[in-house]
C-alpha cells in the first residue's frame, strides 16, 4: 500500500492520527484535539498506540513492537465504531510509509487523516529533559533520547506517507489543537 497521509476508501470512518518523533506532542495533541471535538458534541473516542508498545518483552525482529501496536490500534477502532463513535484520534511513533501501512491495512475501510507534528530542536530537547528528568533518567539517558529523537525526525522528514506537517511550536495544547483542525479541516462532513 502507497500512503499519501489521507487514504481508504471515501467516506471511511475518519481516523486522525498524530504521529512525530519524541518530545513533538503527539500525546498531548491527541488529546486536547479529542477534548475538542467533545466540546463539538462529536462522539469521538482517543487511542494512544504507544500503550500498546508496552507490552514487553517485544519480538527481536520488532523492536518498536509495532505489531502489536497495529493490531490494537485495529481493535480499539473496532470496539469504539461498534458502540457509537463517529471518529477516532489516534497518536504514535512511526516514521516510514511502511511502519504506517502495518496500522493502516489493518483498517482498509477507514479514512485515515495522518499528521506529523514538528517542534524547533532546542523545544523539543527542554521537553524530553522535563519529562525523562521527572522519570528520575540521568543526563545521559536523556542526551540519548534527544539523539534518538532527531533520526526519528530525518526519517520523518524524507517521509511522504503524512497528510500534513504541522510545526507547533510556540502553540500551547489547545492551541495546537486548533491549528490541527483547521488544517485539516477534520473530521469532515457527515462525521
Amino acid at each position: 500500500m502507497t500512503l499519501s497521509g489521507t487514504c481508504a476508501r471515501p467516506g471511511g470512518f475518519p481516523v486522525l492520527w498524530f504521529v512525530g518523533s519524541s518530545g513533538s506532542g503527539k500525546s498531548d495533541a491527541s488529546y486536547w484535539t479529542y477534548a475538542s471535538l467533545l466540546e463539538r458534541s462529536l462522539h469521538v473516542a482517543r487511542v494512544d498506540t504507544d500503550d500498546f508498545g508496552m507490552c514487553r518483552p517485544a519480538p527481536a525482529d520488532d523492536e518498536p513492537n509495532f505489531r502489536v501496536k497495529a493490531a490494537g490500534l485495529a481493535a480499539m477502532i473496532d470496539v469504539y465504531s461498534a458502540h457509537g463513535a463517529q471518529a477516532v484520534v489516534a497518536s504514535g511513533c512511526v516514521n516510514t510509509a511502511a511502519e504506517a501501512a502495518l496500522h493502516t491495512d489493518l483498517v482498509p475501510d477507514a479514512s485515515w487523516t495522518i499528521v506529523r507534528l514538528h517542534v524547533e530542536p532546542a523545544v523539543r530537547r527542554a521537553r524530553l529533559a522535563e519529562r525523562e528528568g521527572a522519570r528520575q533518567r540521568d543526563d545521559a539517558w536523556i542526551e540519548r533520547m534527544v539523539a534518538s529523537s532527531l533520526r526519528d525526525d530525518e526519517a520523518l522528514d524524507a517521509a511522504s506517507f503524512y497528510a500534513h506537517r504541522i510545526d507547533v511550536t510556540g502553540l500551547d495544547r489547545p492551541g495546537v489543537a486548533a491549528r490541527v483542525l483547521e488544517v485539516t479541516g477534520w473530521p469532515g462532513p457527515g462525521a
